[in-house]
C-alpha cells in the first residue's frame, strides 16, 4: 500500500449505519479525502532537502521561507502520525518514506541548536541554520512541541517498529549527558525546564502569534507540561531517571500554575497570556485568544496524572469549551462573511483574537479568520465528540454543566444561549449515557454536526479552479478574507495543511466510533 492509499483509508472509512455513533455528514467525505492527499503532497513539497520545513514558499509580501520552530514541530507531528498507522498496517514503503523524513528533520533540528544562542529563537533562515535573532524571542513553546513530537517517533520507532534502542542514541537523539545536554531532546527538554522556571515580568516571553510578550502564555505552558510528561517516562525509559524524576517535578508545578492562574471566574474564560509588558504595542484587552483551542487539541494525547488534579485545558475540558464558545460567539458577530449561515449548517469564520490588526500582508490593517483555527474547532469537536462517546459518559464540574448547555444550543458555532435546556439529572461528577441517553445522543450530535459546520466553513473559502501559484485546488492560505471570503497572506501555509490533516485524522476516528451506552 502507498502512502496515499494508506491515508486515502484512513480518513475516508465511515462506519455501516448504527445506532448511537457520532453524525457526520458523509457529503464530505468526498472534499475531506481530496483535500488531505493534495495536502499532504503541499505539505511534504515544503520539507527541504535537509530537514528544514518551510513555512510557506511565499518569499515576498508576505516572506514565510523560513523555518519556524513551533511550526516545523507541528508538521512532522503529523508526519509521525502517518508513520505510527503505517508501521500498524504493515505499510513499510510508507514507513520507511515518513521514517526518513523524520530523521532528516531531526539531524536539522540538531544543526539549529548548535547554531544558535538560544533555543527561544524563532525561526531560522535556510541553508546557514541561522536565527532570526531580532524576531519576538524568545519563544518557548516551539522546544517543547520539538521535544514531543520527536519522542513520540522514538516511541513508535521502539514500540511499534521495534527498532534497537542504540539507534536513538547513535543518531543523537537522546543521551544522558548532561551540563551541557548533546542531545535533540535533552536539550529541548532541559530549556523547557529552565525557560518555565525563568518566567518573569523583567525577562518576557512571546507567544505563539509572535506579538505579545507577557510572563507566560497559556499556549506555552501546556506544551512545556506535554513536553516534560512524556519526557519524564522517555528519560526513565533510556535510563536517565535522575532527569525522569525532575523533569515529572517541572510539570507538575507547570500544571498547578495553569489551573490557578488561568481562568478568570469573571470572563468565564481562559485567560491567554499574564502580565503582559507590551500591552500599548499589542493591545488585546480582553485576552481571549484561539491559542486556549489550539493548548488543547495539539496536546490532547498527553494526560496529567489524576493526583495532580483537574486539568482545565484538556480538550473536553468545561474551561476549554467555554473559552471556544464564547469567542466563537465574538467572531460571529465581528466578519461579514459569517452573514452567511448556510441556513444553519456553516460555521463562523474564526479569527486568532478579536482586536487582530494582522491581514497577511500589514500588521496596520484588520484580522482575517484562519483556516487552522476552523480546523481546529473542527478537530476540537471531533475529539470530544470520540472522548465522550468512547467512554459512554461526560465527566461534571460547575463549568462543563455551562458548557453542555451553550454546547447543545450551537455554542461552538457562535450561537447564544437561551436558557438552561440540561435536564436536572445532570448533576454530580459524572453524566452516563446509560441515565439519560436521549440528552447524551444530543450532546454528541451537537458536537458532530458542529465538527463538520466548521469543516464547511473550511471548504467554502478554497479554490474550486486552478488559478496561479498558490491559488489552486488544493491550496490553503494562512487566511481568508473577512470580507470577501478569498484567500490571502501566505500561500500553500505548511501549518495550514497540517492542521488540516491533524482534522482529518480526528474525524476519521470519530466516524468508526460506536457509542458506549449500557
Amino acid at each position: 500500500m502507498t502512502p496515499l492509499s494508506l491515508l486515502l483509508a484512513l480518513v475516508v472509512s465511515t462506519p455501516a449505519a448504527m445506532a448511537a455513533t457520532i453524525p457526520l455528514d458523509a457529503t464530505l467525505n468526498t472534499f475531506v479525502s481530496s483535500q488531505t492527499t493534495l495536502s499532504l503532497q503541499r505539505l511534504q513539497a515544503n520539507i527541504q532537502s535537509d530537514g528544514a520545513i518551510a513555512a510557506s514558499p511565499s518569499k515576498t509580501n508576505p516572506n514565510y521561507f523560513f523555518h519556524w520552530t513551533r511550526d516545523g514541530a507541528l508538521t512532522m507531528k503529523t508526519i509521525v502520525q502517518l508513520y505510527e498507522t503505517a508501521l500498524k498496517s504493515g505499510d513499510t514503503a510508507g514507513a520507511t518514506s515518513y521514517e526518513n523524513s523524520i530523521w532528516l528533520y531531526s539531524r536539522h533540528e540538531s544543526a539549529t541548536q548548535v547554531a544558535t544562542d538560544t533555543l527561544g529563537r524563532a525561526k531560522y533562515d535556510f541553508g546557514t541554520n541561522k536565527p532570526e535573532t531580532n524576531w519576538a524571542s524568545p519563544q518557548n513553546d516551539g522546544p517543547a512541541l520539538r521535544a514531543y513530537t520527536l519522542i513520540r517517533f522514538a516511541n513508535a520507532y521502539l514500540d511499534i517498529k521495534k527498532g534497537p534502542i542504540s539507534a536513538i542514541t547513535s543518531n543523537n537523539l537522546y543521551t544522558n549527558a548532561y551540563n551541557p545536554a548533546t542531545s535533540i531532546i535533552k536539550r529541548d527538554l532541559e530549556y523547557v525546564a529552565s525557560s518555565f522556571l525563568a518566567e518573569s515580568t523583567s525577562s518576557p516571553n512571546c507567544e505563539l502569534w509572535e506579538e505579545v510578550f507577557a510572563r507566560a502564555h497559556i499556549y506555552t505552558r501546556a506544551a512545556q507540561r506535554s513536553a516534560l510528561i512524556v519526557g519524564a517516562a522517555f528519560a526513565n525509559r533510556m535510563g536517565d531517571t535522575g532527569a525522569g524524576t525532575y523533569y515529572l517535578q517541572i510539570a507538575q508545578q507547570i500544571h498547578n500554575a495553569i489551573i490557578s492562574q488561568h481562568w478568570s471566574s469573571s470572563f468565564n474564560y481562559l485567560l491567554n497570556s499574564l502580565d503582559v509588558t507590551n500591552a500599548s504595542a499589542k493591545p488585546k484587552p480582553s485576552d481571549l485568544d484561539a491559542g486556549t483551542v489550539l493548548a488543547a487539541i495539539h496536546n490532547r494525547d498527553t494526560v496529567p496524572p489524576t493526583s495532580w488534579g483537574v486539568d482545565i485545558t484538556r480538550v473536553d475540558a468545561g474551561e476549554v469549551l467555554l473559552t471556544a464558545m464564547t469567542l466563537a460567539s465574538r467572531m460571529k458577530a465581528l466578519y461579514n462573511i459569517n452573514k452567511n449561515t448556510g441556513s444553519g449548517t456553516l460555521a463562523p469564520g474564526i479569527g486568532r483574537y478579536t482586536e487582530d490588526v494582522y491581514d497577511g500582508y500589514s500588521a496596520s490593517s484588520l484580522g482575517n479568520p484562519w483556516f487552522l483555527i476552523n480546523n481546529g474547532y473542527a478537530e476540537l469537536s471531533y475529539s470530544v465528540a470520540s472522548q465522550w462517546c468512547s467512554a459512554g459518559q461526560i465527566p461534571l464540574t460547575t463549568q462543563s454543566v455551562s458548557a453542555l448547555n451553550w454546547l447543545v444550543q450551537g455554542g461552538l458555532v457562535g450561537n447564544a444561549t437561551a436558557g438552561n435546556v440540561v435536564p436536572s439529572g445532570v448533576s454530580g461528577t459524572l453524566f452516563s449515557c446509560k441515565s439519560n441517553p436521549t440528552f447524551f445522543n444530543t450532546v454528541i450530535s451537537a458536537l458532530g454536526k458542529a465538527g463538520d459546520a466548521h469543516l464547511r466553513r473550511v471548504k467554502l473559502h478554497l479554490p474550486t479552479t486552478n488559478g496561479g501559484a498558490g491559488d489552486t485546488i488544493g491550496s490553503i492560505s494562512e487566511e481568508f478574507n473577512r470580507d470577501t471570503g478569498f484567500m490571502q497572506g501566505a500561500i500553500e501555509l505548511t501549518w495550514s495543511h497540517a492542521s488540516f490533516l491533524s482534522m482529518s485524522f480526528q474525524r476519521s476516528a470519530a466516524a468508526k466510533l460506536t457509542c458506549a451506552c449500557n
